[in-house]
């Protein structure tokens, strides 16, 4: 039977994605492949996601390399297939829309790796018709406009004689950033390093660029404020480790990011306002009727958030099947992009690398953060006697424009006590 080729196409790579990065070429030309085999795989903001093989064939041409960005609809290799194949596989390729961007269009949108501009260095907008001035300002608000790539002489000074302070500068910056289309990139240039020593340059992933850009947006355009309490974890540590034993072999572990998911998920079923979005167009709070819980993870390629969907509906052996699943899939890059969306509210742990406590940063656009520290023995005061306790510090950080230090509090409180009683947990 004779055969023909097939042209192969870059697929959707998830809602709003425009483009992503090709971080490895699973074949070579000349290999033959099965349908569904991986070919290539591709990293974008959220994900790496494999691209496989439409119909089963042997590769004839690959037209891309690693490190090289790609959009959907982009032609990347064509498969040397049966008619039957083909035939077979058409259908399949239009209902997912993978050729659904015409290929001259695709086209225009490759950009090879030294034709790429640095994203995360770009995050910081000020506005493109800001008349330049020059005034007075203090040591302190000229590093932070360094930092942020702001030109001073676009800043509103508030102070005496319209002297500028961090917080006009800060002020500058949000102002800028909602402004969005509006705005230009301004980057301020690093000095020569090279003239102290040996350098190298080493590019950072794109879910780090994300991530970066991410950061300096909820750094500068939250005006963010922080409580803490120290949570006594010695009979929360207790239940963890006899339920721990008391699990069959192959059952995922019940950790202490699981216990703090379902403590965090039941008291903001209770408290409205922290599972909220600040629409600031609006000037209003965006209430979520469902509960979903981001939990802060680190690999490789840099930080993601996977998302543990309605916690509450689980009971805790099931949670902490669903949370080891996220956390795995995550190391791994194998989690589609859906499971990276949806929370109202985020939980960094850093307690297993030995912090003690920390200052999270809101993940925007929601309004709080909660950042747990590690479990350490400390003296404690009860009835009276001094008493060494396994405890833990919370951290929440909020959003002060929608959330006052008083609501703060009462949530991180309320969290307290969860953790403090763990057999609430399993209620």
């Amino acid at each position: 039977m004779g055969t023909q080729g097939r042209e192969l196409r870059i697929p959707e790579l998830g809602e709003g994605t425009v483009e992503g990065t090709v971080v490895a070429v699973l074949v070579a030309p000349g290999a033959t492949v099965e349908a569904g085999q991986s070919l290539i795989e591709v990293e974008t903001d959220k994900v790496t996601m494999e691209v496989p093989a439409e119909c089963a064939g042997r590769i004839l041409e690959l037209t891309i390399e690693v490190g090289q960005t790609v959009a959907p609809g982009l032609r990347f290799a064509s498969i040397d297939a049966t008619a039957e194949e083909i035939a077979r596989a058409v259908p399949e390729a239009a209902a997912s829309g993978a050729a659904a961007i015409p290929a001259s269009v695709a086209e225009t949108a490759v950009r090879r790796p030294n034709e790429r501009l640095e994203a995360a260095n770009t995050a910081v907008f000020v506005p493109a018709a800001a008349p330049p001035r020059i005034l007075p300002a203090g040591p302190a608000a000229r590093r932070e406009a360094r930092e942020l790539g702001v030109d001073l002489g676009s800043v509103q000074g508030t102070g005496p004689r319209q002297r500028i302070s961090r917080e006009d500068v800060r002020r500058h910056v949000r102002r800028a950033l909602a402004n969005g289309p509006a705005a230009q990139p301004v980057v301020e240039p690093l000095p020569d390093l090279a003239a102290f020593g040996p350098v190298h340059s080493e590019p950072l992933a794109r879910i780090a660029q994300t991530t970066a850009k991410n950061m300096v947006r909820s750094a500068t355009l939250i005006p963010h404020a922080w409580v803490q309490v120290t949570a006594d974890g010695t009979a929360l540590d207790a239940a963890r480790r006899d339920l721990r034993r008391a699990q069959a072999d192959g059952e995922a572990p019940l950790t202490l990011s699981v216990l703090v998911v379902r403590a965090v998920a039941k008291v903001l079923a209770a408290h409205p306002r922290i599972n909220a979005a600040y629409d600031a167009q609006s000037q209003s709070l965006i209430l979520r009727d469902y509960v979903n819980v981001g939990l802060a993870v680190a690999t490789p390629r840099g930080l993601v958030v996977p998302v543990v969907r309605d916690p509450l509906a689980k009971d805790l052996k099931a949670l902490a099947a669903d949370v080891d699943e996220l956390v795995r899939g995550a190391r791994d890059q194998k989690l589609p992009l859906r499971a990276y969306q949806g929370a109202g509210f985020t939980i960094s742990n850093l307690g297993g690398h030995g912090v003690d406590s920390l200052q999270p940063i809101v993940n925007w656009p929601e309004v709080a953060i909660l950042g747990v520290g590690a479990i350490v023995e400390m003296p404690r005061v009860i009835d009276g006697q001094v008493a060494i306790r396994r405890c833990l510090s919370l951290t929440l950080g909020f959003d002060h424009r929608v959330i006052n230090g008083a609501e703060a509090a009462g949530f991180l409180g309320a969290v307290k006590a969860e953790l403090e009683n763990p057999l609430r947990l399993a209620m």
